[in-house]
């Protein structure tokens, strides 16, 4: 079995989209390539990792965001509205089909909706209730606290910036996250622990074959997807956790700013690549421990949404992902990290494990 095979095949980068799968062998000329082009990019994420100082724990300050009161607990109050909107949405239309599929005379409908679901039910799934969420963050944040998309590194001056960064993330992160798989997979493996070979949506995706379905269920998983989690975890819970945490660090009567304070010409204008040299001063010591302490709280949350066995590699996705945020400020970099995760998984999918090669 070839390292990419092991490794990809227990990734869920999403929380309600992204499926995963076991490895499954495929042939030794695949695999070899495979294995060589996965050493090719651990060696460059190393250099790339030295090079940057990624594992300086202060390399995680970046741009602060938001300042206001107001501003934060909107952070807070829209994210809850989000979730709750993306749950409902799902709720409704999985109550719809029950009603349906009971008076079309099926027993049990209402504990057996896992299996009674088709693939045309999980497109509908992975796009419409998601989509929902988006839409209902975005005009919670537009009507009651017009600049936090921008604060929150959301705006379109961001985004060609943010999609290079985040290229240039996945190119670290990724082999992080194949050799977190990897071990995970080897220490099932140790345990005899037994666990879904894959998700039912990437089950789905490889039953219907091209049409419609097929296209919805390819886009919730890696457009869809990673713009509602990246918007809800990383702009809104992480961003509202790091603020809270300093807040609550800082003695009251203290004249001290979060942790950096951008100068005046920069104020408006966060950094947006890995590389970036921005100009910083600081008005009290920088504290990395309130950025790290909201990823690692932002990260089990995340984790928690998904199956026990799923959640180490997603813990680790999710603290990668926080980390190129802290850092940047520019939501669109760890949109961009989230959405290559889920597109490589999707295809490793697709290509290898189905044979549509």
């Amino acid at each position: 079995m070839s390292i990419l095979s092991a490794g990809l095949g227990i990734l869920a980068a999403s929380a309600a989209t992204q499926p995963t799968t076991a490895g499954t062998d495929i042939d030794p000329a695949t695999a070899i390539w495979t294995n060589l082009l996965f050493i090719f990019f651990t060696l460059v994420a190393a250099i790339l990792v030295i090079r940057l100082g990624v594992v300086r724990p202060a390399g995680v300050l970046g741009p602060q965001r938001v300042r206001s009161t107001h501003a934060l607990w909107m952070l807070l109050i829209a994210g809850f509205v989000g979730f709750c909107a993306w749950q409902f949405v799902g709720g409704l239309y999985g109550a719809y089909r029950v009603n349906q599929w009971q008076h079309a005379g099926i027993e049990n409908a209402a504990s057996r909706v896992k299996e009674l679901l088709t693939p045309a039910d999980w497109a509908i799934l992975s796009t419409i209730p998601p989509l929902a969420a988006f839409m209902t963050l975005i005009a919670c944040e537009a009507i009651f606290a017009p600049g936090n998309l921008t604060a929150i590194g959301f705006a379109f001056r961001n985004f060609f910036g943010g999609i290079g960064t985040g290229i240039l993330a996945f190119l670290i992160t990724g082999p992080l996250l194949m050799w977190t798989m990897i071990v995970c997979e080897a220490v099932y493996h140790v345990i005899h622990f037994e666990h879904p070979r894959e998700h039912e949506l990437l089950k789905n995706l490889g039953e219907v074959g091209l049409g419609w379905p097929a296209v919805l269920l390819v886009l919730g998983a890696t457009v869809v997807a990673p713009l509602l989690e990246e918007l809800l975890f990383r702009g809104h819970l992480q961003t509202f956790f790091r603020e809270l945490f300093y807040r609550w660090s800082t003695p009251p009567d203290s004249t001290a700013v979060a942790d950096l304070t951008p100068s005046d010409d920069i104020a408006a204008a966060p950094a947006t690549n890995l590389t970036a040299s921005v100009v910083l001063t600081r008005s009290a010591p920088a504290r990395a421990w309130q950025a790290w302490a909201a990823i690692v709280v932002t990260s089990l949350l995340f984790a928690s949404l998904h199956e026990g066995w799923m959640r180490p590699p997603i813990f680790v996705l999710s603290l990668s992902l926080g980390y190129v945020y802290e850092r940047t400020g520019n939501l669109w970099s760890s949109i961009t990290v989230h959405l290559l995760f889920n597109l490589l998984n999707t295809l490793q999918y697709v290509l290898f494990l189905r044979g549509h090669l």
